[in-house]
């Protein structure tokens, strides 16, 4: 939904052109909803099943509805108007990862725990919980947040987004977010 363009002293307008020359031959393969294995050939290649004779266009619209139809952006914009209740200082469940007193908790699990470590999802790369703060009913948000972005994973396959602190299970063929927490005591 956004992108960012960096330019720095030694960017030409050679390269500004070739930039430009790519998006308007992607906008072209878009039109004429182009083959997706031939747009993106190793995304087919290994996500054969939800891919192999989707069209571009069609595939970039199917994303889009997803993103509509579940709220992904409001979701993400609740996630980060939240801040999260604090059950220790960030050090200290920082001590408790050093001391091996956490544990890997899925996604489903982690209500009502400790997260030891920041979780930071990309884009946009901004921390939505700190380690130490706890994942109760006032983080609800942040918890639907992943929750649809794991979701989202695997209705997407191969669109897997990286989130700082967060790692995957895969089972049957889903993907399953965890993270470490503070072990109960």
């Amino acid at each position: 939904y956004s992108f960012l363009l960096l330019n720095s002293l030694a960017t030409t307008k050679a390269k500004q052109g070739s930039l430009l020359s790519a998006l308007l031959a992607f906008k072209d393969l878009y039109d004429a909803n182009a083959p997706l294995d031939q747009v993106f050939p190793a995304l087919v290649r290994d996500h054969p099943e939800p891919y192999r004779g989707s069209g571009l266009k069609d595939h970039c619209n199917g994303i889009h509805r997803y993103f509509k139809d579940h709220g992904m952006l409001e979701k993400m914009q609740a996630a980060f108007q939240v801040i999260p209740d604090q059950a220790m200082k960030p050090a200290d469940a920082y001590h408790q990862v050093v001391r091996k007193n956490v544990e890997f908790v899925e996604l489903d699990g982690m209500m009502g725990r400790t997260p030891a470590v920041m979780m930071v999802p990309y884009p946009p790369g901004i921390p939505i919980m700190m380690g130490g703060e706890s994942m109760n009913e006032k983080a609800r948000p942040i918890f639907e947040y992943l929750r649809l972005r794991q979701d989202f994973e695997n209705a997407f396959p191969g669109y897997e987004s990286e989130i700082h602190g967060v790692e995957r299970n895969e089972r049957a063929g889903k993907k399953f977010f965890k993270t470490l927490c503070v072990k109960k005591i």
